[in-house]
């Protein structure tokens, strides 16, 4: 899925709206395939945590408060296949985040979040 490419660095511009406004948005910065794979999996693992589960092999279903409550928290997600392997260094961002993140306070979190579908950010979008 993920195609090798030389990673995207950082521009002047960048330092400046990222001092600015606090973050950046990267557009593009995800192969269609592998939004279409995070969509499907995630879709497979609502799924299941609706009907009860709370494990699909290693990774963790967890509703943060009753069954029925609308959000999904997915633990340890990188287990959960290619797709989310890919996101751990992928090259659209990592000059980023070494850039504007102190290397001493990294701390790349495996989570996912899964919410109803927000009326300002549209759908098949997410924020890494």
């Amino acid at each position: 899925m993920r195609r090798e490419t030389v990673p995207k660095i950082p521009t002047d511009w960048d330092d400046y709206r990222f001092d600015l406004e606090g973050y950046l948005i990267l557009e593009n910065a995800v192969e269609p395939e592998t939004i279409k794979a995070i969509n499907l999996k995630t879709d497979e693992w609502e799924s299941l945590s609706k009907a009860g589960e709370e494990w699909a092999d290693n990774v963790h279903l967890v509703r943060p408060g009753q069954k029925s409550d609308h959000s999904l928290r997915i633990h340890n997600v990188v287990e959960g296949g290619p797709c989310f392997e890919e996101l751990i260094d992928h090259s659209s961002w990592i000059e980023y985040v070494k850039r504007y993140v102190d290397n001493d306070g990294l701390h790349i979190w495996m989570n996912f979040i899964i919410r109803p579908i927000d009326p300002v950010r549209p759908p098949n979008t997410f924020a890494v």
